[in-house]
């Protein structure tokens, strides 16, 4: 059954390759790939740049290969209102040998900075290059199935007329974020809106003519700072991609520990219709750590066991002068 369900997925993702983008469970830890208008924006109090990555692995339980994404990223203040930024993204698909890289460039601008930032509104531009290539030595598809034997004959003929196995295309990607930021209060609502594949990149690998469908982001939420030890940032993120749809509603706690160098975070959160999602994590300085876990609860749980997908994360954040105040926008 794991062999069949293995195949399945595989040949969802390469026959059709018009899958929908990656998803994270830590998308916070992701801002770039979350909200160009975030790069060189959301930044603490007194830091100019951070450097994060992402890692996550799901399909283990299933498939021979692990599904996993990697994510590393670097952005930075420039000047006062300006924010730039560059990110990897890796994707690689199982067994199939289904791979999605992204190299993108970001610029943001803070349309509405003043003396107070009491309302912050930023937006965002991505461009860089998208590469998918494909590894076909290793699948089977359906004109290899042989009713006789009730299994597949891999020297036979796959049927398919692949062109390449490998495509380079531009890409383009555009955000724009808010946040009210008023003095002396202790909530901060925000909300975001971004869209990538503005370009349409095409992604067919025969001679089909396909492209890579829009993929709307939008997230809303609040940081809450409850008191002088707690704080919970409670938060939707909305997303759509050529009709397929995917909510996921979190909360992430941090307490501040007496030792200021230190704090515990944690998260619980749920991606309607698929998975429950716990983590927790840590930050000692100017570094953050944070792992989740993803228990499957949609209708694969019946295959995977519960067995969704893990993460982690790391971010540092540093400044080039000392004593910099910098507006945080989470």
């Amino acid at each position: 059954m794991k062999k069949i369900i293995s195949i399945l997925i595989a040949s969802l993702i390469t026959l059709t390759i018009t899958a929908q983008d990656f998803h994270l469970s830590q998308y916070e830890s992701a801002e770039m790939y979350l909200n160009p208008a975030l790069a060189g924006q959301n930044l603490s109090k007194g830091k100019d740049y951070r450097a994060s990555s992402v890692y996550r692995s799901q399909w283990g339980s299933v498939s021979s290969k692990a599904y996993s994404t990697s994510y590393l990223a670097y952005d930075q203040k420039f000047k006062e209102r300006w924010g730039l930024g560059v990110n990897l993204i890796n994707n690689q698909a199982g067994a199939s040998g289904f791979r999605t890289f992204n190299f993108m460039l970001a610029g943001s601008y803070n349309i509405m900075s003043n003396s107070n930032n009491k309302h912050i509104l930023t937006t965002g531009l991505q461009l860089g290059l998208m590469n998918k290539s494909i590894q076909t030595d290793d699948l089977t598809f359906d004109e290899q199935y042989s009713s006789s034997t009730g299994g597949f004959n891999e020297t036979a003929s796959n049927g398919e007329n692949f062109q390449t196995n490998s495509l380079y295309k531009f890409d383009v990607n555009w955000g724009i974020f808010y946040k009210f930021n008023p003095r002396g209060k202790n909530y901060h609502p925000y909300t975001g809106l971004s869209v990538s594949h503005i370009s349409l990149p095409g992604q067919n690998f025969t001679q089909k003519n396909e492209v890579m469908p829009l993929q709307w982001k939008f997230n809303l939420g609040t940081k809450w700072e409850i008191n002088d030890n707690f704080g919970v940032t409670p938060g939707i993120l909305y997303m759509y991609q050529k009709s397929a749809t995917e909510i996921i509603i979190k909360s992430n706690v941090v307490y501040h520990l007496n030792n200021k160098d230190y704090d515990i975070r944690s998260n619980l959160g749920y991606r309607i219709k698929d998975a429950l999602i716990v983590g927790f994590g840590m930050r000692y300085k100017d570094i953050i750590g944070s792992i989740s876990y993803d228990y499957n609860t949609s209708y694969l749980n019946n295959y995977t066991g519960g067995n969704g997908g893990f993460e982690i994360s790391i971010s540092y954040q540093g400044a080039f002068k000392p004593n910099r105040t910098v507006p945080s926008l989470y």
